[in-house]
């Protein structure tokens, strides 16, 4: 993480490569977002009697404190303790000051919003940390049970069968990939000029080509992701654990063959990652490929552009980040710089590279 991750200085002006109504719409997006998954992730943590529970992964930093106890909608208390450099704060207490930065996100200064997008990231991964925690060992028992069951001969459902769990759509037993070779291009929505990558990868599971997005692309895989194709949302189990508030099917046992059209029509999809920045791809079908003889695969064809650092706080804070560094002259040049490594080149890309991250 940047040190402090103060990048947005109280009164500083940001500029973006977006009209003022583009950037309100992501704005309201990203503010809408928040609300809604912050409301799912309490109502887990209130059925499970988890919202008491101190986080011990969040400390607030000078960023966090300057920005939250600004917000008429965090509870005075916590701001009270905000203040005092307290850092014992409950689930349920982080879920409502990121309530809170949602509710203020839309109307907030403009010269404020990349800050308090960065302090709703913060929040989130607080919180995700914590939920990965409180769930773990009922995640480990239901695999471990699953398990077992694959091990014995099918039984005939009763009465008294256990359903699945609500918000997970139980996804056929995993099959063996075909043959396929498919092509797609991945690029990252939003940015000007893009980023993007052209991948050709076998036939393999849903969950495999996510790591071959994140190797391709540049990324960390340190956050969730989900991909949404035809309407429907598919992600990781281990991520989300048995009780996804959002009806999610199970990446791990879907085949790309399953999803690819024969025809040659044009298809794309979305992959989102890491819900708090909200790195927003778009990923098109390009084909079934025959490669030449001898081929190894997984492989990056081409791409243009580095992949921005992760946690730099979605497409506006990359923005500001390249105006930063872009002037020597601004007062978080050399933190910023330190912070993303003064070999960072926003226009290198290295097929070759990619593919060996991939492999």
């Amino acid at each position: 993480m940047p040190p402090k991750r103060t990048f947005i200085q109280p009164g500083q002006k940001l500029e973006l490569d977006l009209t003022q109504a583009e950037r309100q719409k992501k704005i309201s997006e990203h503010a809408a977002f928040l609300a809604t998954w912050v409301a799912g992730v309490l109502q887990v943590a209130h059925q499970k009697g988890a919202k008491n529970r101190v986080l011990e992964s969040f400390t607030p930093g000078d960023l966090e404190r300057t920005v939250l106890t600004t917000i008429d909608d965090v509870a005075p208390a916590v701001c009270k303790r905000l203040a005092a450099g307290k850092d014992d704060f409950t689930l349920g207490e982080v879920g409502g000051m990121l309530t809170a930065v949602a509710g203020e996100l839309c109307v907030a200064p403009v010269q404020q919003q990349a800050g308090m997008l960065m302090v709703a990231h913060s929040l989130m991964t607080a919180m995700q940390d914590g939920v990965g925690e409180m769930m773990a060992d009922e995640v480990g028992q239901s695999f471990g049970t699953a398990s077992r069951r694959s091990k014995t001969a099918k039984k005939k459902p009763t009465k008294s069968s256990p359903r699945p769990r609500a918000g997970w759509t139980q996804a056929p037993a995993r099959l063996k990939p075909s043959d396929a070779v498919y092509q797609f291009k991945i690029t990252l929505l939003d940015t000007h000029p893009a980023i993007w990558r052209r991948i050709q990868v076998k036939d393999c599971f849903l969950e495999d080509l996510h790591g071959h997005i994140q190797a391709a692309m540049g990324w960390k895989n340190s956050h969730m992701h989900v991909f949404e194709i035809d309407g429907l949302t598919y992600g990781s189990r281990s991520q989300y654990g048995p009780d996804a508030e959002y009806e999610i099917i199970d990446g791990n046992r879907v085949l790309l063959s399953t999803l690819l059209p024969k025809s040659k029509a044009r298809f794309a999809f979305r992959y989102t990652y890491d819900l708090g920045d909200n790195w927003e791809h778009e990923v098109v079908f390009e084909g079934a490929m025959t490669p030449p003889a001898k081929t190894k695969l997984p492989l990056c064809l081409e791409g243009k552009r580095a992949c921005p650092p992760d946690d730099c706080g979605g497409v506006p804070g990359y923005e500001h980040m390249l105006q930063v560094l872009a002037d020597p002259d601004d007062d978080e040049h050399d933190e910023t710089l330190e912070w993303a490594g003064k070999d960072f080149d926003p226009e290198a890309f290295d097929a070759e590279k990619a593919t060996r991250r991939m492999r």
